[in-house]
């Protein structure tokens, strides 16, 4: 059977949404006969034991923000030495601010060259963050030297990529084993008795803390809905440089009893099970795949009018501007009244979202790449 080889960019040391989306892809895709190795700028890159499970191989550069002689340096050793073994390279970013694997899979002469877009807007409000952004800017103008194809987790992300538009560009789905989130009843008793809610309205949500998931106007809001239910409770799954902030404006708030901040958890999917309403007041996303699952769960998803419409794959979810905490405590405290819950993981999939069937539609996809790349090359 033929076999495609695959060299996939951008993981990093962090547990994120690009991290989970590519692994998922990846595990399945693999037993469709395609081979992933992977080239990483951390030597702690999460899941490396998952990747060697997978068979592959994960190779590492020094970051070019640590030691930018010795980043060139050995990335161009690495493309030199291996480029010629890869079918496809697929380079997942945030951000184009450094298009050197691209640049030089071209250079090495792999046919397949995609750049996926993970984000529609610039996730670091910093020094730092504005300057990458700045290189951003200016490398898309390029990016159709070295991509041959352009790949987004939505349209707004295609067009932070690439605004002008005349390249091929395709949306992939961020894609979820919906079965995982399926809605039961036997599981949200457990967990709540576990996290000890058994008598509580739970608020979730489940993101990095981060500016960009704008957990502060949260906790704002979660404030005024405390005043409403004092048996409200605010679970944050997740980890994030905004953790200590969090934790002391709970505290400014009186509501220091009442948030729950587990931390990352390898089973958010159960802890979903335990919520009872999904807020999502990001000031931007790619998509927002956390929504997707809390709505395959079954939960009245509240998002920011910042998150894609994509993201709204069910009748649970309703967009609001996070421009006043008081909306998003009244949209909270109304969901208290919401219907008896049930399974939604049936729509997610038939939406497009099931993590099976859209592994097999991308590998077809990277299969097409390649046999018209090599038609181009022959023609």
């Amino acid at each position: 059977m033929e076999r495609l080889t695959v060299l996939v960019v951008g993981m990093t040391n962090k547990v994120g949404g690009l991290e989970n989306f590519v692994l998922q892809y990846c595990r399945r895709m693999t037993a469709e006969n395609v081979r992933f190795d992977f080239l990483s700028r951390f030597p702690d890159c999460v899941y490396a034991d998952r990747i060697a499970q997978m068979g592959g191989k994960l190779y590492t550069v020094t970051r070019r923000s640590r030691n930018p002689f010795r980043f060139y340096r050995e990335i161009r050793a690495f493309f030199a030495a291996h480029g010629r073994e890869y079918d496809v390279v697929w380079d997942n970013e945030t951000m184009m601010n450094d298009m050197t694997p691209l640049r030089l899979a071209a250079k090495a002469g792999v046919p397949v060259r995609i750049y996926h877009s993970h984000n529609a807007a610039n996730m670091d409000p910093n020094l730092k963050g504005r300057a990458q952004e700045l290189l951003h800017r200016l490398h898309r103008r390029g990016l159709p030297r070295y991509a041959t194809a352009l790949w987004a987790c939505s349209r707004e992300a295609v067009r932070w990529a690439y605004p002008r538009g005349d390249m091929p560009a395709w949306v992939i789905p961020n894609a979820i084993d919906t079965a995982d989130f399926a809605y039961s009843p036997e599981v949200r008793a457990a967990c709540r008795r576990e996290l000890g809610l058994e008598d509580s309205f739970v608020v979730g949500n489940v993101g990095r803390l981060q500016y960009a998931k704008n957990q502060r106007f949260l906790l704002e809001a979660f404030a005024g809905l405390h005043r409403i239910n004092g048996r409200a409770r605010l679970l944050l799954v997740g980890e994030g440089p905004d953790r200590e902030a969090l934790t002391r404006r709970a505290g400014a708030l009186g509501l220091a009893e009442s948030v729950l901040m587990p931390g990352f958890r390898e089973d958010a999917a159960r802890l979903l099970q335990a919520m009872d309403v999904f807020a999502f007041p990001s000031l931007f996303e790619g998509l927002g795949i956390a929504a997707v699952e809390a709505q395959a769960a079954g939960l009245p998803c509240l998002m920011s009018e910042a998150v894609p419409r994509a993201a709204g794959v069910t009748e649970l979810a309703s967009f609001l501007p996070v421009d006043d905490p008081a909306v998003w405590a009244e949209a909270m405290a109304r969901a208290q009244s919401a219907p008896e819950r049930r399974d939604h993981s049936g729509e997610v999939a038939r939406a497009g979202l099931d993590i099976v069937e859209a592994a097999q539609a991308l590998t077809a996809r990277l299969f097409q790449l390649r046999a018209r790349a090599g038609e181009a090359s022959r023609g």
